[in-house]
């Protein structure tokens, strides 16, 4: 999926991976 390649392209971005959940999940969360 989209998010999982995403994580394993930025693995030691955290705050990277953190605003990419934001950006998918969007209010969700």
């Amino acid at each position: 999926s989209l998010f999982g390649e995403s994580l394993r392209v930025a693995p030691k971005s955290s705050l990277k991976v953190s605003r990419t959940k934001k950006f998918f999940f969007g209010d969700k969360m």
